[in-house]
């Protein structure tokens, strides 16, 4: 499993990033401000 990190994973753009590399088999950390 590949590890990745979203930085603004609160955002508009960012959730669907997230979600998308989830459901990609992703495992994925995420930074919000």
């Amino acid at each position: 499993m590949k590890k990745v990190v979203v930085t603004g994973g609160s955002g508009w753009i960012g959730k669907y990033v997230v979600h998308s590399l989830i459901q990609k088999g992703y495992e994925v950390h995420a930074t919000y401000n």
